[in-house]
């Protein structure tokens, strides 16, 4: 019982004396505490709960309405928003037992256009009809103001295919260009 006294006094003694020094570490070796700095703290009262999360979710059925010649369908991206593509699906039909169709999805982005080349395969096959279809992430971009667009091309020779296109992604805002320096 005395060496516990003893070692709680000891312990004791080492916290008074590091407590007690504190204050002289912290003002450094002149003796002097550090200059005060101050802190200017701005508030800016604009921040909506919109600037948190600033993309938009964006999804869109594209349905080309003929059913002659190439079958296209498009959509303008909205002024001051960009496009990103996250997911494309698509289903259509065809009287053709050898049905083969490929989905071109062109967009635009930094001025460039291309177009993603998106295959459909084969679901069902009947007698009288074939089904195809694709779901397919992806990553692609569209410029604000630009067209999106889907274009069907088929390679079986038959009649153009019934088809829907579902493109979703999110609209993100696009900072305008700086200005060309005047001079």
């Amino acid at each position: 019982m005395l060496k516990l006294k003893q070692s709680l006094i000891a312990f004791a003694a080492v916290l008074v004396t590091v407590v007690l020094s504190a204050p002289a570490l912290a003002q450094g070796r002149s003796g002097e505490a550090p200059p005060t700095q101050n802190v200017n703290v701005v508030n800016n009262p604009t921040v909506q709960a919109s600037d948190l999360y600033p993309a938009q979710p964006f999804q869109k059925k594209l349905i080309p309405q003929t059913t002659v010649g190439p079958l296209e369908a498009c959509t303008t991206i909205p002024a001051g928003r960009g496009l990103i593509v996250e997911l494309v699906t698509a289903q259509a039909t065809s009287t053709s037992a050898e049905a083969y169709m490929v989905i071109g999805l062109s967009t635009t982005a930094g001025g460039e256009n291309v177009t993603h080349e998106i295959p459909l395969e084969r679901q069902v096959i009947s007698s009288t009809r074939t089904l195809l279809g694709v779901t397919q992430p992806l990553r692609a971009y569209a410029d604000p103001g630009t067209e999106l667009c889907i274009r069907v091309v088929t390679f079986d020779g038959g009649p153009f295919p019934s088809i829907s296109t579902t493109i979703s992604g999110q609209l993100a805002p696009v900072a305008p260009s700086p200005a060309a320096p005047t001079q």
